[in-house]
C-alpha cells in the first residue's frame, strides 16, 4: 500500500483493498485481495507504467492482460459497452468438491 500512496492513489473508503488515481482525465483503479490483482485504465500504457513502478519494488510479476479476466472468483469479460461478471467457475469447483465429498461417505 506504501506505493501505491507513494504514486499517489488514494484508497476508497468503503473497500480498503481498492485504490484509484486520476491519469490523463481517467481514473486508474487497483484491486487486491490476498495474491489476486486487478488493474484497469482505459489507456493499456498507463497499466504498463503502474506495472513498471511496482516492479521497480517488489521484482517481476506474473500478468495477463485481454477481455477475460478471473478475480477472486468471479470470471470478468470486458464487452463493447458493459461488463460481465460471472462465477461459474466458482460454483463449479464447489459442486464438484461437495459431489466428492459426498462419494467419500
Amino acid at each position: 500500500m506504501t506505493t501505491l500512496k507513494e504514486l499517489g492513489f488514494k484508497l476508497i473508503p468503503y473497500d480498503p483493498c481498492i485504490a484509484n488515481l486520476e491519469v490523463n482525465g481517467n481514473q486508474l483503479t487497483i484491486a487486491w485481495y490476498v495474491d489476486d490483482t486487478k488493474i484497469s485504465h482505459v489507456d493499456p500504457r498507463v497499466v504498463t507504467w503502474l506495472l513498471g513502478e511496482i516492479e521497480k519494488k517488489y521484482g517481476k510479476l506474473i500478468t495477463k492482460r485481454g477481455k477475460t479476466h478471473t478475480f477472486v472468483g468471479m470470471d470478468i469479460e470486458f464487452l463493447s459497452k458493459n461488463v460481465s461478471t460471472t462465477l461459474k467457475m466458482m460454483l463449479k469447483g464447489l459442486l464438484q468438491l461437495r459431489l466428492i465429498k459426498d462419494c467419500l461417505k
